[in-house]
């Protein structure tokens, strides 16, 4: 019998597994909250920072604009998410389970709003840098939000053969380098948003065959590895799949969003282009977090030690 089969899989509680769940679906919302804000270009429909959780309650909805609507309800997300983050680290405390993770996913959700509110307070300063900075740390937020939910729950701990292990790490390497990839060209896609720069499009454009490229080799290497945990296994295929669908959403954002002799700013948002850009902005966000998924699964063998939780002393034990 393997050394995993000795952890306790009920030492995580259901409800704390189901709550990191809900922390991903949250900060999901906020990312797509930020996605529509910045599509439709009102990230500043309300330069006043902090407001209350409730400031849409306190205010008349016929006297401000659908901008403030939207911005305010993309704050909410964010609070929303905060407080579900808040009460996963109670819970990962509580149960005395992964410390590194219930530090690690507070101070990410600290940072991400404090970074929002930069955002508001310094725009005339800072500008499109703090814009881009935000939206890519927001990816860094939901990955530690994955993290927590796929090693809360109770199949991670189950034990695995041999053969399982041995699968598993022909694809470690393959799955870190496509996580990374699929990073960066979020980050690069936030250049094409919020910048001009002629960089940042080509950047985003050459490192989308990188993304296609990891992901095929790592579609292969699935396909060709014996004994493969059929979670890996569908979460490679998964992953594969959200690819092929971010390449359409992609090809079509940048077929409406660059048109020939128009700037792209100056042109009016359509309903139509709003809803492409989004989805393209979203499902890249699903892509990078399936991506996480599927190393998490690659690298369960090495981590599943690191996750056992720590016994619960006696009365008596350590007694002189």
């Amino acid at each position: 019998m393997s050394h995993d089969a000795t952890i306790n899989t009920a030492a995580v509680p259901r409800w704390l597994h189901i709550w990191a769940v809900l922390t991903v679906v949250s900060a999901f919302l906020a990312i797509t909250g930020g996605a529509v804000v910045t599509t439709l270009r009102v990230g500043m429909a309300d330069q006043v920072w902090p407001t209350y959780p409730w400031h849409l309650a306190l205010i008349s909805w016929k006297e401000p604009s659908a901008g403030f609507l939207i911005e305010h309800t993309h704050r909410l997300l964010a609070y929303l998410a905060g407080l579900c983050v808040v009460v996963l680290t109670i819970g990962l405390w509580w149960n005395r389970c992964l410390p590194w993770l219930r530090y690690t996913c507070l101070i990410a959700i600290i940072i991400q709003g404090l970074l929002g509110g930069f955002r508001v307070r310094l725009d005339a300063w800072l500008g499109s840098d703090l814009k881009l900075i935000h939206g890519s740390f927001a990816q860094i937020v939901l990955a530690l939000a994955v993290c927590a939910a796929v090693m809360t729950a109770r199949s991670w701990r189950e034990p695995g053969t041999q053969s399982d292990q041995q699968g598993a790490e022909s694809l470690r390497y393959a799955s870190i380098l496509c996580t990374v990839a699929i990073f960066l060209q979020i980050v690069l896609g936030g250049f094409v948003r919020h910048t001009n720069s002629s960089l940042g499009q080509r950047g985003h454009l050459v490192v989308a065959f990188i993304v296609v490229a990891t992901v095929a080799w790592l579609l292969h290497r699935a396909s060709d590895a014996q004994g493969l945990e059929p979670g890996l296994r569908r979460a490679v295929w998964c992953l594969a799949g959200l690819l092929a669908v971010q390449i359409l959403l992609g090809v079509e954002t940048w077929m409406t969003k660059f048109v020939p002799g128009v700037f792209p700013d100056a042109q009016p948002v359509t309903i139509r282009q709003a809803i492409i850009r989004t989805a393209h902005y979203v499902v890249g966000a699903g892509v990078f977090g399936w991506a996480v998924v599927t190393s998490l699964h690659a690298f369960r063998h090495v981590l599943i030690m690191k996750t056992k939780p720590v016994p619960a002393l006696s009365r008596l034990e350590g007694a002189l």
